[in-house]
């Protein structure tokens, strides 16, 4: 697991996950929301992106239009953060259920790429 993207608009979380993640040497980028970050997606080149649910359906017909127009996003695998059923459109490996133990996600997200 070289870089993963979690994008989630509850920037606590994420800058929690964040210190747990460097602290073992893992790539880790953060977003607040969907909106315009293919190029993010291009440029530093994540195995994951998992992103919250609630986060996602806020921006969900742009997180549609990148997707489709970004072939580099079509071949990642996504973990959904909460419930999977409006993101069928994207490569789903997982979910993850709220509440959760930040400490544990990096050897989750591992078994996922499996």
């Amino acid at each position: 697991m070289e870089l993963v993207f979690w994008i989630d608009q509850n920037t606590f979380a994420s800058k929690l996950l964040e210190k747990v993640f460097k602290k073992q040497n893992l790539g880790f980028y953060t977003l607040e929301n969907v909106r315009d970050f293919s190029y993010l997606v291009i440029d530093l080149k994540p195995t994951m992106i998992v992103l919250d649910e609630k986060t996602a359906q806020e921006g969900l017909e742009e997180l549609k239009k990148q997707f489709q127009a970004t072939p580099e996003m079509q071949k990642l695998p996504y973990v959904i953060v909460g419930e999977t059923e409006e993101f069928s459109f994207l490569n789903v490996v997982g979910s993850i259920k709220r509440p959760f133990d930040p400490y544990k996600i990096p050897e989750l997200l591992k078994k996922f790429q499996q």
